[in-house]
């Protein structure tokens, strides 16, 4: 019934092949199709849809094939985004943008891709191309407020305690994370005029109106429509341009704000804290840079917990030197930190996680802060270094996650020739291990992001940690809620010596130019810093095999994206389903393959009953196989 099998005279034949789900042999019978399940029938039976429980998008049939299209959902509703793969989930379309999205029957569906990234500058050449964003939300939305912010909303000013959800608005009709590479997909899309698309990455966000969305085609955007903000006034086009207002406490050694210009911000958003105009990074002097003779002392930030809650993120830059912080400040700024805000420290600003001195102390005030770390402060300082990342299981998926994404984006954007290494230079030693194993914190743990070794010219032990905030170590209580992050790095970012009298006036402390790979290296963990604390909104999780209990055959990936995912063949005559496990690879008898001297054959090719053939070899002194009458015999002149 199936297979190839031998003429006779040493030639082949095909027999033709099996039905899906089966396979010659199969059901223990050579050159009989089967395939063996529970059903009796010898056969794989494809499951449908309703058998899969699944009423959007594509699934695998059990058998090794997929389904047809499982459908889209309603207006309104977006595939598996309530975490239930290939089920629709959302409320219904009544009103607004969900009623323009057009079912296109046999038709591809109306799709919008672009790819995110960092504000960038026109002039490239100078500059560089802009980096991808990692990480960032894109959404459409459909709030009922309409045209043109459809019911995006302005942020709170000052420091709030917001999570991934309560930072979104405009009740979003579709959205999709980006990935590593900064693009994105959104599928089924709203057609037509000024279609609104907002690009979030916590409060940084940009709204754009897209002049035309074409019904049942791919609306591909351009980089002018999707990079981030360089101002907060936004360009022709914008709806609502956003950017995280950021206070920086300069450092005479680490001048962490020249990367912020690097990466876009147009030089109008660098003012001194009493600026009138919405710009929205302050300069607070330390012992660094300046706007004007009037900008304020770091002190006036630090001292007032009333100063530091106006802001979103804290930057303190590193001094060149360990100037202690009194309990009340550094109480200040944790506090701040727990409300949500993002505090980025280098270096010498370790003063704001530990009063440690020089001996190893994992317990010295501030606490909780000073727990995160066993503190051993200035052990060394090396020139340069390699910086390992590190993606291993801390805690909980998700932070490896953003680890992984990180290692892969530093080796896309050209930080790396070696997956996961990074040049560092200007490296210190001030913190021997980071505590990410306290079983009474709550959420996310601690996360160690570099690590350096001393073969690779510095010593063992980490570089560069996060952590989410509150924290809590035993016996105090595990926070229920976290919504501020805290960023250390124990190496200069942008290396300077600016202990000039008088101070440099910003920009003239900066350089121009593409940015080294550790500058990249900050211009990802600024975006993370500021991206949102928690899970993010309305989004459809794309399953993997195993996520989905398939060891076999085709699958989709439990958003109706149109994604197929290849889960594996099976071997030894089994078949995807043949053993009744739809997506699981079995079979009832197995199909033992014949050999020559099984089938009796002298000569020629043969089939061996499974699907196969083998070759018996030629007759000697001039046999002819077949040539006595007998298939696969050797003799003289067939009859």
């Amino acid at each position: 019934m199936c297979g190839p099998i031998g003429d006779g005279c040493g030639g082949i034949l095909d027999c033709g092949s099996c039905p899906t789900g089966e396979t010659c042999g199969g059901g223990g019978v050579n050159f009989q199709c089967g395939g063996g399940i529970g059903s009796g029938s010898g056969q794989c039976m494809p499951s449908t849809c309703a058998d899969a429980g699944a009423n959007c998008g594509i699934v695998s049939d059990g058998c090794g094939g997929v389904t047809a299209d499982c459908g889209s959902c309603p207006a309104g509703q977006l595939c598996g985004a309530g975490g239930s793969a290939n089920v629709c989930a959302g409320p219904p379309c009544t009103s607004g943008l969900c009623l323009q999205q057009n079912a296109c029957t046999n038709q591809p569906t109306t799709t919008i891709t672009g790819t995110v990234t960092a504000p960038g500058h026109d002039d490239t050449t100078t500059w560089g191309t802009p980096d991808p964003i990692y990480g960032a939300l894109v959404y459409i939305p459909n709030g009922a407020v309409g045209a043109p912010t459809y019911g995006v909303t302005p942020f709170t000013a000052g420091v709030s305690c917001d999570s991934c959800s309560t930072e979104v608005s405009g009740d979003p009709l579709m959205s999709v994370v980006t990935g590593v590479d900064g693009t994105f997909q959104l599928n089924n899309a709203p057609c037509g005029t000024d279609i609104p698309l907002v690009i979030q990455l916590g409060r940084w966000r940009r709204q754009i109106s897209i002049p035309s969305v074409t019904c049942c085609a791919n609306n591909a955007l351009t980089n002018s429509q999707t990079h981030l903000p360089r101002d907060h006034v936004g360009v022709t086009g914008d709806v609502r341009s956003d950017i995280p207002l950021m206070a920086i406490d300069t450092g005479s050694a680490d001048t962490m704000h020249c990367v912020l210009r690097k990466i876009g911000l147009a030089d109008s958003e660098f003012k001194n804290p009493n600026d009138t105009t919405g710009a929205r990074v302050h300069f607070y002097r330390d012992n660094g840079a300046r706007i004007s003779n009037s900008t304020p002392a770091a002190s006036t930030l630090y001292t007032s917990s009333t100063e530091l809650a106006k802001y979103d993120m804290t930057l303190f830059e590193c001094t060149g030197g360990q100037y202690q912080k009194s309990q009340t400040n550094q109480t200040n700024v944790i506090n701040y930190a727990n409300a949500g805000g993002r505090v980025f420290a280098t270096h010498y600003s370790y003063v704001w996680l530990t009063n440690s001195t020089g001996s190893i102390s994992s317990n010295t005030a501030p606490v909780p802060w000073s727990q995160s770390a066993t503190w051993h402060v200035n052990q060394g300082s090396y020139n340069s270094s390699t910086g390992t990342v590190d993606t291993s299981l801390q805690g909980d998926a998700g932070t490896q996650t953003r680890r992984i994404a990180f290692a892969d984006w530093l080796q896309q954007v050209g930080a790396s020739t070696t997956l996961g290494q990074i040049p560092v230079n200007v490296v210190r030693n001030d913190f021997d291990a980071v505590n990410t194993a306290a079983a009474t914190m709550a959420g996310t743990p601690v996360q160690q992001w570099l690590t350096t070794t001393a073969a690779s010219g510095a010593f063992d032990g980490p570089l560069h940690y996060t952590f989410d905030t509150p924290i809590a170590y035993s016996p105090n209580p595990a926070p229920t809620t976290q919504c501020g992050r805290v960023l250390y790095s124990d190496f200069h970012v942008y290396d300077a010596n600016l202990g000039s009298n008088p101070p440099p006036t910003f920009p003239s402390e900066c350089s121009n130019g593409t940015m080294n790979a550790q500058e990249k290296t900050l211009e990802f963990m600024l975006f993370d810093l500021a991206s949102c604390v928690g899970q993010q909104t309305e989004t459809c999780t794309p399953k993997s095999c195993a996520d989905l209990g398939l060891s076999c055959g085709e699958s989709g990936d439990g958003c109706a994206d149109g994604v197929v995912l290849d889960c594996g063949s099976c071997s030894n005559g089994q078949t995807c389903g043949g053993g009744g496990t739809g997506g699981v690879c079995g079979s009832g008898p197995m199909c033992t393959p014949l050999t020559c001297m099984g089938l009796g054959a002298q000569c020629g090719i043969v089939g061996d009953g499974c699907g196969s053939t083998v070759d018996c070899g030629e007759c000697p002194n001039g046999g002819v196989c077949g040539g006595n009458g007998v298939a696969n015999q050797c003799g003289g002149t067939i009859e």
